[in-house]
C-alpha cells in the first residue's frame, strides 16, 4: 500500500512534533509563488489560466500568504483569491467549451473548482501577454507529458507510477537559453527505461507530430 505524503511524514517524525512541523511546511507553501515567467515568453503554473486570469499582472497581484481550499471547496466562505484558484485548479481541453464571451472557458466540473480552458482562451492570453507557451502540471498523463491546445500548452507530470497504481511515466523539462525544451521522460521502475523528447517552444509546435523522440535504455 502506498502511503500519502502526510502518512510518510508521520511515520518518521515524533507524533508530538508532527503537528508543528506539518503546519510549518504548509506556511512555506502559502508563501511560494503561484507562477513563473521564463524569458518573458513561457508561463509556468500548476493548473493553468482561467476566467479570472487575463494578464500576467493578475498573477503578480496574488497576495501571499494565501490558504489552500479546504474541505468545503467554497471560495466565498474561505475567502480564497479566485486568481490563485484558477492557477492551481484549472485544466486545458481540446474540446469546444465556448461559454465565455471573451475566452472560451467553462466551469471545471471534473474537479468542482477552477476552469476548463480551450484554445481560444490560450491564444487570447498568449496574444495579450506576448507569451508563446504555457507549461503546467496538475494532471497525471500516461506518457508523463502531453501537448494540448494546438501545441500552446504542455502538461508535465513528474511522478512515475503515481500513487503506485497508475503505471504512468514521469517527465522533467529542461529549457535552454534559446527556449528549446528538452523533455526527459522517466518510466516506472519496472520498465527500466527513459525516453528523451525535444519540443521547440519558440514558436510552439502545432501538434505532436512536430516533436522528435529518441529512446535511451537504462542497463
Amino acid at each position: 500500500m502506498v502511503k500519502s505524503g502526510r502518512a510518510r511524514l508521520m511515520s518518521v517524525v515524533d507524533p508530538d512534533k508532527f503537528g508543528k512541523l506539518y503546519d510549518s511546511i504548509q506556511r512555506v507553501f502559502e508563501m511560494m509563488p503561484v507562477g513563473a515567467l521564463i524569458a518573458s515568453k513561457i508561463l509556468v503554473v500548476h493548473g493553468g489560466i482561467g476566467q479570472n486570469v487575463w494578464e500576467i499582472s493578475d498573477i503578480e497581484a496574488v497576495k501571499r500568504p494565501f490558504k489552500p481550499l479546504g474541505a468545503t471547496m467554497n471560495l466565498a466562505s474561505e475567502k480564497i483569491d479566485p486568481v490563485a484558484v484558477d492557477l492551481l485548479w484549472s485544466d486545458p481541453t481540446d474540446e469546444e467549451v465556448g461559454l465565455h464571451p471573451h475566452a472560451m472557458e467553462s466551469f471545471n466540473a471534473k474537479r468542482g473548482v477552477g476552469t476548463k480552458f480551450g484554445i481560444e482562451a490560450v491564444e487570447n492570453f498568449c496574444r495579450v501577454n506576448d507569451v508563446e507557451l504555457i507549461i503546467r502540471a496538475h494532471e497525471c498523463v500516461k506518457s508523463g507529458w502531453k501537448l494540448s491546445c494546438q501545441g500552446r500548452v504542455v502538461t508535465v507530470f513528474s511522478a512515475p507510477n503515481y500513487c503506485g497504481t497508475h503505471n504512468n511515466a514521469g517527465a522533467m523539462l529542461e529549457i535552454n537559453r534559446d527556449l528549446h525544451i528538452h523533455c526527459k521522460k522517466v518510466l516506472p521502475r519496472s520498465s527500466k527505461g527513459v525516453w528523451l523528447n525535444d519540443v521547440d517552444a519558440t514558436p510552439p509546435p502545432s501538434d505532436a507530430s512536430s516533436v522528435s523522440s529518441t529512446e535511451e535504455q537504462w542497463m
